[in-house]
């Protein structure tokens, strides 16, 4: 009777010990933490090179705007530029269609 006892005991307590290691919930929030620290990095990533590819970019458009001394035509024309560089952006970044609509609305 002792002896199964002690066995039934082993039992539980082994069998709470695997179930505390193999929780779902905690395998889950373990992914679920490891995508959201690597897609901070790959966002991170891509908005430095958003941010290189604007700076570089600013400085032509802003040349450009200067040359054109705010002529309707040429505007246009600048406005389109601009366009165009966001739209190569979203090709490269899927997010960047998020800046494209925030650049848009101001």
């Amino acid at each position: 009777m002792i002896k199964k006892k002690f066995v039934n005991s082993l039992i539980i307590t082994s069998r709470s010990i695997i179930l505390k290691i193999l929780n779902p919930f905690l395998i889950i929030q373990k992914i679920t933490i490891a995508i959201r620290i690597k897609l901070l990095i790959i966002t991170c990533h891509a908005m430095k090179n958003i941010i290189n590819t604007f700076m570089h970019m600013s400085t032509h458009i802003t040349r450009f705007m200067e040359y054109a001394n705010m002529n309707e035509i040429l505007m246009v024309i600048v406005m389109y530029l601009i366009n165009i560089l966001l739209k190569r952006i979203i090709k490269i970044y899927l997010h960047g269609h998020v800046i494209h609509k925030i650049m848009n609305q101001e």
